[in-house]
């Protein structure tokens, strides 16, 4: 995997994961770190589409959840007007993401660009952390 923004490579199979300010990329098989994002606020949780080389992460101090494509480095915020999202899973099949807000207590889900936001659970939901799903059984 060539990382744009560092002009170093990832041999796969790579862990992606965030560190808070950075979000980076370490070989299973050499145990190689590679950075791929810096100067983030506070990056917490972040899921891959892998196809389309593009990390999704939520930022708890800037309230977005954000997306790089690997490949070219370009980054642009998909969702603003959070509360605190520390889980969030991409849909590759459907091209949506899921995300819980813990300070608000819901799920929400939205495509992939950002549009079609829509609330899914509130009540029945008490404080969300983590979110996992299985693509083909939705």
């Amino acid at each position: 995997m060539f990382l744009q923004n560092s002009g170093d490579t990832c041999s796969e199979p790579c862990l992606i994961y965030s560190t808070g300010s950075t979000i980076n990329a370490i070989e299973l098989n050499t145990s190689k770190t590679v950075t791929i994002v810096t100067n983030l606020q506070q990056a917490a949780a972040l899921d891959v589409h892998v196809s389309e080389k593009t990390i999704y992460w939520s930022d708890i101090n800037l309230r977005v959840i954000t997306r790089m494509n690997i490949s070219s480095g370009k980054m642009e915020d998909v969702i603003t007007d959070l509360g605190t999202v520390y889980g969030l899973a991409v849909e590759w099949e459907s091209h949506v993401m899921y995300w819980t807000d813990y300070s608000n207590g819901w799920i929400e889900v939205a495509s992939l660009d950002g549009s079609q936001r829509k609330l899914l659970f509130m009540e029945e939901i008490n404080r969300p952390r983590g979110i996992a799903l299985h693509p083909k059984k939705g």
